[in-house]
């Protein structure tokens, strides 16, 4: 791929990520308005479905045209309307000594993290209480509740039971109260946008469930797939390219610069996907940082061991070249000395294939020790492979990178430096064949001087 295609693909997708964001921005209804209206008393009572004088019910949001009243997004805040004993209980939770004071809010019964109820207003016995609904990755107690409550639904639009609790009262169920599209309001609503609406109705013991989200279906979709492609290309990419490789083009591909990429990869792609999803930056827990400590580690100490290993042979390789070179220079050389040359041409062979081993494919190379397949690579491509999609399939349902177990990251760390002691005498075939050169070859013998003969040069 030339330099301005690869550009020109960078710019598309970059493109795409821009208009996707606008498109999603203004398919998603409400979007542009964080906070929802709180209706005036009068719009309540004129509302078709009237509450009953003691009721906790879930405002819906101030849209002229109201196709997702009850569909609350990530960042924005659930109002919710109490009135007679209801309110009475609040303001009497509110009155009391701290330990009692404050309003939660649940969905499913689990408690929303970091959802502490406010007094909105306070009209005549109804009250109106708040909940900003934030998600805060650099709380680990927040991350975790939010990470309990996505597990339990697979899908980006998750509806939900409300309930509310004030103090040691509650908690309270909160009514969610369709409301019918008006005539003018219904003319614009496609059957996709109706039997959409109908999802956020659907009942559960005789209650409707109201819709929550982190981000719209389509912004979720494209940036599932921008991230993908952006994977593919980058692998297609490395592959193509010396990044990856021990020594130049057409050398070796190394397991510890590979299983270093993936991660880094990995790593990025969630963060920015995150990020462009809840509009939040994500916190990298502390087990990420050491996964990718341990993978740094792994693919700097295995650069070191083989450039060890190069250099040792780039020296026998020279020594050989150089025997070699005065044998050539003999002008009548002797049986054991064209033995020898035979000798030392294959030697060099062998140090130079040591030196600049060729590759054989991107997986052949990374499990392969130079004898065939080995299985302590192999075990840390299985589990390189396992735990990345772990962490993709925890990215997609919690919308945060994983906090992997500390007997995960010992497993990794106790699979590389097996791979890393294994390394160190890996082809060793190759390795020992050179040795004889320098130990076990017997010297040729000195041909007796002949007289008014000219010495041969050694």
């Amino acid at each position: 791929m030339s330099k301005a295609a690869r550009y020109l693909l960078i710019g598309a997708l970059c493109t795409l990520f821009i208009v996707q964001q606008a498109w999603a921005d203004a398919a998603t209804p409400g979007s542009g308005v964080p906070v929802a209206q709180v209706p005036e008393a009068s719009a309540v009572e004129e509302s078709p479905a009237t509450p009953p004088q003691d009721h906790v019910r879930l405002v819906p949001k101030g849209e002229d045209c109201p196709l997702h009243p009850y569909r609350v997004r990530m960042g924005e805040r659930i109002f919710i309307e109490t009135t007679g004993h209801y309110a009475s209980s609040i303001k009497e939770a509110l009155n009391a000594g701290s330990a009692f004071r404050s309003l939660n809010l649940y969905f499913d019964g689990t408690q929303v993290p970091g959802a502490v109820g406010q007094v909105s207003s306070d009209d005549q016995g109804r009250l109106v209480v708040f909940f900003d609904i934030e998600r805060d990755t650099f709380d680990p107690d927040n991350r975790k509740g939010w990470d309990a409550i996505f597990t339990r639904k697979s899908s980006v639009d998750m509806p939900f039971l409300l309930s509310v609790s004030a103090g040691k009262n509650g908690p309270w169920p909160v009514a969610v109260v369709p409301l019918p599209l008006s005539q003018a309001c219904a003319k614009q609503v496609s059957r996709e946008s109706a039997s959409f609406m109908e999802l956020g109705r659907s009942k559960d013991g005789g209650r409707t469930k109201f819709i929550f989200y982190v981000g719209s279906p389509l912004r979720v979709t494209l940036t599932a797939l921008i991230c993908l492609g952006l994977l593919v290309a980058a692998y297609v990419q490395l592959v193509k390219t010396n990044a990856l490789r021990d020594g130049g083009a057409n050398t070796l591909y190394s397991l510890g610069r590979s299983q270093m990429a993936f991660w880094g990869l990995l790593v990025v792609l969630a963060f920015v996907a995150v990020l462009f999803i809840n509009g939040t930056m994500e916190d990298i827990p502390l087990q990420m940082l050491m996964l990718l400590g341990i993978t740094g580690g792994t693919g700097l100490a295995a650069f070191v061991i083989g450039e060890n290993k190069a250099n040792a042979s780039r020296t026998e390789l020279e020594a050989l070249r150089v025997e070699r070179a005065a044998l050539n220079d003999t002008n009548a050389p002797t049986p054991d000395e064209k033995r020898r040359l035979d000798e030392l041409n294959a030697k060099i062979q062998l140090c130079e294939a040591q030196v600049s081993p060729p590759s054989v494919g991107f997986w052949n190379d990374i499990c392969n020790d130079g004898s065939g397949l080995s299985f302590h690579r192999l075990q840390v491509v299985i589990w390189t492979l396992v735990l990345g999609v772990v962490f993709v399939v925890s990215v997609i349902q919690t919308m945060s990178m994983p906090e992997f177990p500390g007997s995960l990251l010992i497993l990794m760390g106790v699979s590389n430096v097996t791979y890393l002691g294994f390394k160190i005498p890996e082809k060793a075939s190759v390795a020992t064949a050179t040795q004889p050169a320098k130990s076990t070859a017997v010297a040729p013998p000195t041909p007796a001087p002949v007289p008014g003969a000219t010495p041969l040069a050694h």
